[in-house]
């Protein structure tokens, strides 16, 4: 195993010696961060959503081009920004908070302390969890949804958008779900524990979702089977 090596930061250079351009500069600091050769999906997004607060920086005036001269004040101003987008209705509130918390993290790393930080919730709003329009996607769409992917033959496809609308499972989770565990604690306690590839690899106990009569079904579709063999 390769030791992750340190970057120093030097106050003297631009983009405190990171390289010349604050992207760069930006996508180094998260290597070291999360280390070089794991966690490339994080650090990608973190990445482009950064490139929305440097974009936002280069409009000002003077434009900033340099991290050592963001302030806390500029990030204040970019947060009143994104929530004047969020009351406009041309941001949802949830990407404006991805935003703030990639402006937190991004120069968290690069400046390696929390001179910069921001709660996203209280600078642009807290999210709503309360479902205020009805799924489009009743079961007799979805069974048709996945006829036509098991047509064309995409039997992985047609297995996703199973899992999906049963268990209101992320494409990731759905992705790198563990069918055999499932299977077993939907037997055994009539629900399953969504627990593979959730958003930023945190387990919850309050991701135990009940098997009901629709989903109960599911692992009787030949997609579903057609992942894991043992399940037929």
């Amino acid at each position: 195993m390769t030791k992750q090596r340190k970057l120093k930061r030097n106050h003297q250079k631009r983009n405190f010696g990171l390289g010349h351009q604050p992207d760069y500069a930006a996508k180094m600091a998260l290597a070291e961060a999360y280390g070089g050769d794991s966690h490339f999906y994080t650090r990608f997004t973190h990445h482009a959503r950064f490139q929305n607060w440097l974009a936002w920086l280069s409009e000002l005036d003077p434009p900033i081009r340099d991290l050592r001269k963001i302030t806390r004040d500029h990030a204040v101003a970019y947060a009143e920004y994104l929530a004047k987008a969020v009351t406009a209705g041309a941001v949802e509130v949830a990407y404006a908070q991805n935003l703030i918390s990639t402006v937190n993290t991004v120069m968290r790393a690069v400046r390696l302390d929390r001179e910069i930080w921001l709660s996203p919730s209280d600078s642009v709003g807290k999210r709503s969890y309360v479902r205020t329009v009805l799924p489009m996607a009743p079961w007799d769409k979805v069974i048709e949804a996945v006829r036509l992917s098991e047509h064309k033959g995409n039997y992985r496809g047609a297995a996703l958008i199973l899992l999906w609308r049963a268990f209101g499972m992320r494409f990731r989770e759905g992705a790198l779900a563990d069918l055999r565990r499932m299977k077993a604690e939907a037997d055994l306690y009539q629900m399953v524990w969504i627990k593979e590839g959730t958003k930023g690899g945190f387990v919850s106990d309050d991701r135990w979702i009940p098997v009901e009569a629709c989903n109960g079904r599911l692992w009787t579709m030949p997609s579903i089977r057609s992942l894991k063999p043992d399940l037929a």
